[in-house]
């Protein structure tokens, strides 16, 4: 499971598996900021295919609320409890 984390604020954060993590990269490479932030769509496109990241994965206040509405607005599944995951 990857964390993803507000670097300016430790209480926002969310969990995504490798399978949801791919379509986010999918849908978020398909947005204005697909380009601009690739760095992004990367690190979620590597996670998702098996490439070692950091599971703890901190991105600052701007890129981590964008990425939230969008699994938000996609309804791709995501988790705010480690403990209620899934796996």
């Amino acid at each position: 499971m990857l964390k993803i984390c507000n670097l300016n604020n430790a209480d926002q954060y969310f969990y995504i598996d490798k399978e949801n993590a791919n379509k986010l990269e999918v849908f978020f490479n398909l947005t204005e900021k697909g380009k601009e932030w690739n760095e992004l769509g990367n690190y979620l496109y590597n996670f998702s295919i098996g490439i070692k990241v950091k599971n703890d994965w901190r991105i600052n206040n701007n890129k981590f609320h964008f990425l939230r509405n969008l699994t938000n607005e996609k309804n791709i599944e995501k988790h705010i409890h480690k403990n209620n995951l899934n796996i």
